[in-house]
């Protein structure tokens, strides 16, 4: 299944964009302060998991402005925070060919419960104000939509925090289980982003705005993929002793 055109064409590009930027990581997102900053002294800076963090704490800021009605400043927060879920794998690809080694499925579990979590604080969030301000049929598809993701991501939560929790108890000799997100998993989150996005971007009138259906749209065509996601990581779990 992870092999379908739609999943591929995506990865091709997801791949490109990473090998065009990973050049510039170091200077943007640099391991230890630079030595004028620090004293001449070698103090951790930037790590991958960093970045993790950051993207999920910014969901409070995109809830308030939101909450104040701040709708522009709002999305604009939110792009950032979701651009950074792009970022975050990309500095730990980067980091590590530069010899410096962190715990990778710490940081594999790590990234894919704070996606989560922020998925699920903006969709909340952004329900909130549909409550408010647009119409119940409208509501009412949004809520169905998002309450099917926000299931498919509460499954596949557990079982990543499973396999990690397993992964941590296994002796050299087990076979572990592959952390990473699958194709179908990182093409879930970017339809998931956008659809967030294109929510946040149409309030306070959603059902008259044309990105409000480009949300609906993109997040409904984000749970097949999810649910393939799904698919994939127990059909994992049955390789794995």
């Amino acid at each position: 299944m992870e092999n379908s055109e739609t999943i591929g064409l995506f990865m091709s590009w997801y791949n490109f964009l990473r090998a065009f930027f990973e050049p510039a990581v170091p200077y943007v997102f640099p391991r230890h302060l630079p030595q004028w900053l620090s004293g001449g002294q070698k103090i951790l800076f930037m790590t991958a998991n960093r970045v993790t963090y950051a993207r999920t704490v910014a969901l409070v800021p995109v809830g308030v402005l939101m909450a104040y009605e701040y709708f522009m400043a709002a999305f604009v927060t939110f792009v950032i925070a979701a651009v950074m879920d792009f970022v975050d794998g990309l500095v730990a690809t980067v980091h590590k060919k530069l010899g410096h080694y962190d715990d990778e499925d710490f940081g594999k579990f790590i990234d894919a419960f704070c996606d989560k979590w922020f998925f699920a604080g903006v969709a909340a969030g952004t329900l909130l104000m549909l409550i408010h301000h647009a119409p119940m049929w409208y509501t009412l598809i949004t809520s169905v939509t998002l309450g099917t993701l926000c299931v498919l991501e509460a499954i596949l939560g557990t079982i990543r925090a499973l396999d990690y929790l397993n992964n941590k108890r296994g002796n050299g000799s087990a076979k572990k289980v592959d952390l990473r997100a699958p194709g179908s998993g990182k093409l879930k989150m970017a339809l998931e982003m956008i659809g967030l996005g294109g929510l946040i971007l149409s309030l306070p009138s959603p059902h008259a705005h044309w990105a409000g259906y480009v949300g609906i749209v993109s997040l409904a065509t984000a749970i097949p993929f999810a649910y393939q996601s799904l698919s994939h990581k127990l059909a994992e779990r049955k390789r794995s002793p």
